[in-house]
């Protein structure tokens, strides 16, 4: 479970530095904006916790062998928010990253969760 507690943290913050780099370079003004500060940190911590939960209850905690299965988890993950519009509030993100760029935000956040996990 040190793994769901790591992807906790890991999407907390990192989205409290999105927030602090330029958020109009990203595409997330108007994220931040409909959500605002706080909000958006829990919404991207729970999406991280519930995503990484299913990622273990589908194949246990991640392993140093599964970290491509675990990347390109994060990335179809991504695709399926970028082309799925599940937030339109992140319709601006989406049009400031190419798919390949975007698929590579997707998938790295589980990898940083992974070592946050070896850490605790």
């Amino acid at each position: 479970m040190f793994y769901v507690y790591a992807s906790l943290v890991t999407g907390f913050v990192g989205d409290w530095l999105l927030q602090r780099l330029d958020p109009e370079r990203y595409g997330l003004a108007e994220y931040f904006l409909q959500h605002g500060p706080m909000e958006s940190l829990f919404v991207a911590a729970g999406m991280m916790g519930v995503f990484s939960l299913i990622f273990v209850a589908l194949f246990g905690e991640p392993a140093i062998n599964q970290l491509l299965l675990l990347f390109m988890y994060g990335g179809v993950l991504d695709l399926i928010f970028r082309y799925g519009r599940l937030f339109p509030s992140l319709d601006g993100y989406y049009q400031a990253l190419s798919p390949p760029i975007s698929f590579l935000w997707g998938g790295l956040p589980f990898l940083i969760a992974f070592v946050v996990s070896r850490m605790l």
